[in-house]
């Protein structure tokens, strides 16, 4: 993680930075895709004129992923984009399955909200290294959705209710077919391993599973 906090114009990937930090001890190869998923979002972004203070910022972060990287030496994951990708995809489907058996139970709280939330995140994340399936693609949108939808009905004072609403259908397709639950890991090819090389050169200048 970047030593300081992020500047104002890089607050678009304050939610990526966040969870990074959260899975620093417990999986610090989700904390890696993580920082490298917030540079690419960040330099795509912003483009090549950026202002001093997102550069600083983002010189910080490729120091701290290259540091990572040598850390990270002996982890398959940082050396196969196949294994990398199962690693962070499998664990958005373990929070986005925990999360979607607990709302359909109808126990909602905080680590209902958390967990489906995280789970969009890491979808995204996963887009580093390559286009989203439709199947995960829908995931991503109904965790994002579910988590703002839970997390408002609790601050209002209501009960949610459990599962899609308006029924399965909602939930599109394969996932209203099959359940969350039997969702399985989704693999495949994609960019570099460890994602794309992050140098200086690319900035053209100067109560469920832990989350």
């Amino acid at each position: 993680m970047a030593s300081t906090k992020e500047p104002d114009c890089l607050k678009f990937i304050s939610p990526v930075l966040k969870t990074a930090k959260e899975f620093a001890k417990r999986d610090p190869v989700i904390t890696y895709y993580c920082n490298v998923y917030a540079i690419q979002k960040s330099l795509a972004h912003l483009g090549k004129k950026r202002p001093k203070e997102a550069d600083l910022f983002l010189l910080g972060m490729m120091d701290q992923v290259e540091t990572m990287k040598k850390q990270l030496v002996g982890e398959e994951a940082v050396t196969s984009d196949i294994v990398a990708q199962a690693h962070v995809e499998n664990k958005a489907l373990q929070l986005f399955t925990y999360a979607d058996n607990e709302d359909r139970a109808g126990r909602f709280g905080k680590n209902v909200v958390k967990a489906f939330y995280t789970a969009h995140i890491l979808f995204e994340v996963v887009s580093q290294f390559g286009e989203l399936s439709g199947e995960v693609e829908e995931r991503q949108r109904y965790a994002k959705w579910k988590a703002a939808y839970i997390s408002r009905c609790l601050k209002d004072g209501q009960t949610p209710v459990a599962g899609p609403v308006g029924g399965e259908e909602e939930m599109g397709g394969e996932m209203g077919a099959s359940g969350a639950g039997g969702v399985p890991a989704v693999g495949g090819d994609g960019g570099g391993a460890g994602g794309p090389a992050v140098g200086f050169g690319t900035m053209g200048g100067a109560g469920g599973p832990a989350v």
